[in-house]
């Protein structure tokens, strides 16, 4: 089994090129930080009761479903 430590074929041509031309490089050395901008959205909750609780009824929450109500939490706390 050939191990791969490029993430695809595209980079791992790129790669190949850069070494052909002598050019020294790092591979996925450097992380950035930035913060995404906020998107304008519109959450339906299921129910809303007398007393303003609000329930919303998901079979199973995947991820963006936890993204999304826990910016509706700290946006409306």
């Amino acid at each position: 089994m050939t191990f791969n430590k490029y993430r695809s074929g595209l980079e791992e041509r790129v790669a190949k090129q850069l070494e052909d031309l002598s050019i020294k490089f790092h591979y996925e050395s450097l992380k950035i930080r930035f913060v995404k901008p906020s998107q304008p959205s519109i959450y339906t909750p299921d129910f809303i009761l007398p007393n303003g609780v609000i329930i919303e009824t998901k079979g199973q929450f995947l991820t963006a479903d936890r993204k999304k109500h826990r910016q509706i939490r700290e946006q409306f706390g």
